[in-house]
């Protein structure tokens, strides 16, 4: 008699085939990587630890106001604090501490922050005493963990994009103001953007509504005065001290790319826009659009300080440390998103600032005992970035499709 017997099927998962050829382009992918950073620094965000020190009164700061963003190192202290006793609105600030958080070096930087702040409190209520509390937020970020570096000549300079998407981020208002925080702002440059309840108008203009849709900023012309000068804060004392020679367009004697296209002499020549015969193609009339200005075209290189959307404007590029191409990325991508640029045409709306020796991260990048390192790294950070900013989908939309969600998109190239 035949017994058949039937085999019982295998219900073993069967084993993954093992792709090497996908293996070894992965281990390779991963191992250029590795390279890249040992020779460039970290690409992409920083891990840096960080902590809000300081948040007072943010109630108050809540919708449509203007939050100006900076960042400082402890050694500018004091001027975070004169910005924060000049400027009447939100205020974010970065400042870096350059140790490891529960060192005694750490500490000492907080509490050197902290008694700054109180300091600018504190006149601010001397002079004031019926203002309302100040709307700050200070953020402290900390150096690099060594576990986190990668290249460590490169890793270890000043973190100054982290430091400005630190303090970006914490911002509250619809409108920031991006600058440097060795500039004081002119007494009335908050009320000439806020003249009347137009903050609204203005943030509306900025946000596509003066024509063909694209996004605006608005730049705050810069000046710069000799070392241990007056920092003028009315027209007044700005236009005497340019007559003479002191103020000058920022940094336009050793880098006219950075601030020419702000045209100071059109900017002091003052608004014509009582004339409808003297009024250009793309200007903003302050009775239709909440503000005067004027246009003018980006260039290559062109690094002003703007007012814009805060949910428009892009993040720093964090392959830039130190010295250099910093902000100047940050521009060129802004203008990559569509973004056009208009000068605030009021005599009352300005930034100063006296000059100051060169900054540590300036003579290692620049100086003269620099290595040629480091320009090659930011030479090669600056191709990369401009490469990819072409590549990048929608990183230049037609003109009147520009929409928040394409700005984000592209906020962070790598990383």
């Amino acid at each position: 008699r035949l017994k058949v017997r039937l085999q019982e099927p295998d219900l073993r998962p069967t084993p993954p085939r093992l792709d090497l050829v996908e293996w070894f382009e992965q281990q390779i992918r991963g191992a250029e990587h590795s390279a890249r950073e040992a020779v460039l620094g970290r690409i992409g965000r920083l891990p840096c630890k960080q902590e809000v020190l300081l948040r007072s009164n943010q109630g108050s700061s809540e919708g449509i106001g203007i939050c100006l963003v900076t960042q400082c190192s402890l050694d500018r202290l004091p001027q975070m604090q004169a910005q924060m006793q000049a400027w009447d609105d939100e205020m974010s600030v970065a400042v870096f501490i350059d140790a490891h958080p529960n060192s005694l070096r750490a500490s000492k930087g907080r509490l050197r922050i902290i008694e700054a702040c109180s300091a600018a409190a504190a006149a601010r209520a001397s002079c004031n005493p019926n203002s309302a509390a100040p709307a700050w937020t200070v953020t402290v970020v900390y150096q690099l963990d060594d576990a986190e570096i990668r290249c460590p000549d490169y890793d270890r300079l000043y973190p100054v994009n982290t430091l400005r998407n630190v303090a970006l981020l914490a911002a509250h208002a619809d409108l920031v103001f991006l600058v440097d925080v060795d500039f004081v702002p002119s007494r009335t440059l908050l009320s000439s953007l806020c003249r009347d309840g137009s903050t609204r108008k203005v943030l509306e203009v900025l946000q596509g509504g003066s024509g063909d849709g694209s996004p605006l900023a608005l730049v705050i012309p810069a000046f710069e005065l000799p070392k241990g000068a007056t920092v003028p804060r009315e027209h007044a004392a700005l236009k005497e001290s340019w007559g003479v020679g002191d103020a000058k367009g920022f940094h336009v004697a050793n880098f006219p790319k950075g601030h020419r296209a702000t045209d100071f002499d059109r900017w002091f020549a003052g608004s014509k826009t009582s004339a409808k015969s003297s009024i250009g193609p793309g200007c903003l009339i302050r009775s239709v659009h909440g503000v005067d200005a004027y246009p003018v075209a980006y260039e290559e290189h062109f690094e002003p300080y703007v007012v814009a959307p805060r949910a428009l404007v892009p993040f720093y590029d964090e392959r830039f440390r130190g010295y250099g191409l910093n902000k100047i990325s940050h521009l060129r991508h802004m203008a990559a998103l569509g973004f056009n640029f208009s000068v605030v045409d009021d005599h009352g709306a300005f930034v100063a600032a006296c000059a100051h020796p060169r900054s540590p991260s300036w003579q290692t990048m620049y100086g003269p005992n620099a290595g040629t390192e480091h320009r090659a790294r930011l030479a090669t950070h600056f191709a990369n970035f401009t490469a990819e900013l072409k590549a990048a989908r929608g990183a230049r939309p037609a003109k009147g499709n520009f929409s928040p969600a394409a700005a984000l998109q592209t906020r962070l190239l790598t990383g």
